[in-house]
């Protein structure tokens, strides 16, 4: 469940109400790449206070007369958001799917186990590439569209292998990531 990732994350930053979460995830634009509602989010909060993943902390009255709850992180939370977390990381799907999420919270990932992680990913990525740059050779040679140069190269931005495709095709230069266009 996304919810139980983001909420478990926030929590990990202090106390807090189920309404002051969804103004963090809001805040760092988590809606760009996942919908996380206050619905889902309320649903969640109750599903991990059963598991025994937060807990209540405190209640604060409001002005309109009801009170709020402010939930903590359990230890057994701790556990299950680092397993979340290197789930993230593992997860098909974009790059927007599955790893800026979990970006938001690398600061509590087990760094090592996250470069390994990554490492991997990158591998199957450039078994991809290469596939697809045969069958590319292979429909080429089928057709009289102009011959193309394919050059990869992987560099390391901020401790990050990050592959870059130069691609030359007739007079023309393109710089990709991933695919072809």
């Amino acid at each position: 469940m996304k919810a139980e990732f983001f909420i478990l994350g926030a929590l990990h930053r202090g106390d807090l109400h189920p309404y002051e979460i969804k103004r963090r995830l809001t805040n760092a634009l988590v809606e760009c790449y996942t919908d996380v509602d206050v619905g889902t989010l309320y649903y969640a909060v109750r599903q991990l206070v059963r598991s025994g993943d937060i807990a209540p902390k405190t209640r604060q009255k409001v002005a309109r007369g009801g009170e709020r709850t402010i939930y903590r992180i359990t230890p057994q939370g701790r556990k299950r958001f680092q397993e979340l977390l290197l789930d993230r990381f593992q997860e098909k799907g974009t790059v927007a799917q599955a790893i800026y999420p979990a970006l938001l919270f690398l600061h509590l990932a087990h760094l090592p186990a996250v470069a390994e992680l990554l490492r991997e990913r990158l591998r199957h990525t450039e078994s991809a590439m290469v596939a697809a740059i045969a069958q590319q050779g292979a429909n080429r040679k089928s057709s009289s569209a102009p011959a193309c140069r394919n050059q990869a190269a992987t560099v390391t931005l901020g401790g990050c292998e990050t592959i870059l495709l130069k691609r030359k095709c007739g007079g023309k230069r393109n710089d990709w990531l991933g695919g072809c266009y």
